[in-house]
């Protein structure tokens, strides 16, 4: 991530509203959590943090994948991993799906305006 400063890594895993974290989570039976530096917004849940300070705070940003399997963990490993290659804005088709998914959550979509097909 440190190669990539500008590159929204994060927000490709959580997705709209936590959507795609939980897809992949949901799909794969394993858990994915987001932790180190900046993983959580800074005054949100200050004092939760004050009661139970996260030792990863101090640590480079990084994702941990826990799984029950050696197949789940393999699975959730991957979904992951092919977020963390950057993609040209322009061309990053996952970026645009959740673009899309926060536009029809927020009620703003217009369907007319996407192929019902190929959704561009």
């Amino acid at each position: 991530m440190k190669e990539y400063p500008g590159y929204n890594f994060i927000g490709l895993i959580i997705g709209p509203r936590g959507n795609t974290q939980k897809r992949m989570e949901k799909e794969t039976v394993a858990k994915i959590v987001i932790r180190g530096k900046g993983s959580v917004k800074e005054g949100r849940l200050q004092q939760n943090r004050d009661i139970n300070p996260d030792p990863s705070k101090n640590e480079d940003l990084h994702v941990f994948v826990e799984a029950e399997t050696q197949d789940a963990l393999d699975k959730i490993v991957g979904m992951v991993e092919k977020l963390l290659h950057p993609v040209v804005e322009g061309l990053n088709e996952h970026k645009r799906q959740q673009l899309r998914e926060l536009a029809a959550l927020k009620g703003t979509i217009k369907e007319d305006e996407f192929c019902s097909l190929c959704g561009k």
